[in-house]
């Protein structure tokens, strides 16, 4: 039988359901893996299916071809990427904050950047969701009390001049 585009013997069947008897606690990624090197099922640039197979390996449990042991509910926490950052009152004015510096994020995998999305996590209201379109990303420091601000801008910023515009003219409007 044929399912994700890989065909599944009743001997490949019998070796899947061979392995999960064997080691009963074996997880979905573990065995996606086993099976994809038993049948060299790659990927077109050459990488294994795990994700394919997984898939797979749920529609064999759908048609109860082989039992699988429910997938895990919990989520683990995510670890902070960086815990040493604590709020701190910054209620000054810039004279007396000083001088600061502009750090641009141009490198998602750099510390920088772990910095910024712990940030957003931890005080946006939204937290740390993906950014649409192209973006810039920035962090304020300052010499005396470390990062103070994370800066982001996208594209979509671009399409706001008209509504900037609306609020600051009514803003300059007196009122009454």
């Amino acid at each position: 039988m044929r399912i994700c585009g890989q065909g599944f013997s009743r001997d490949l069947i019998g070796r899947i359901q061979e392995a999960i008897r064997c080691e009963p606690q074996i997880s979905r990624r573990t065995l996606s893996r086993q099976i994809c090197q038993w049948i060299e099922w790659r990927s077109d640039r050459g990488d294994w299916q795990e994700g394919v197979c997984r898939k797979a390996l749920a529609e064999l449990h759908r048609r109860e071809l082989i039992e699988l042991l429910p997938e895990p509910t919990a989520v683990a926490p995510r670890q902070d990427p960086n815990p040493v950052l604590e709020p701190v009152d910054l209620r000054m004015t810039l004279a007396e904050l000083g001088p600061l510096d502009i750090v641009v994020i141009d490198d998602h995998r750099r510390e920088e950047a772990k910095v910024w999305r712990a940030l957003m996590e931890r005080h946006h209201y939204l937290g740390d969701k993906p950014l649409c379109g192209a973006q810039l990303r920035y962090l304020v420091r300052s010499p005396t009390y470390g990062v103070v601000a994370a800066l982001s801008f996208n594209s979509a910023s671009w399409a706001l001049q008209a509504r900037d515009r609306y609020i600051w003219l009514e803003r300059s409007r007196p009122l009454g």
